[in-house]
């Protein structure tokens, strides 16, 4: 398992690519993505 950030999807999928591509490696998928803006990761959120 592989955590990997990225600054557009676009980056996010050549990484995937190329981690794909490493010999040994036999398969690689993008599981999880989660594309927030900056200003709405550093909202604060309020305890429920």
């Amino acid at each position: 398992m592989v955590t990997l950030e990225a600054p557009t999807s676009e980056a996010m999928t050549r990484q995937v690519s190329c981690i794909q591509h490493i010999d040994g490696v036999l398969s690689a998928a993008l599981v999880y993505q989660c594309a927030d803006s900056l200003d709405a990761m550093n909202e604060e959120v309020p305890d429920a």
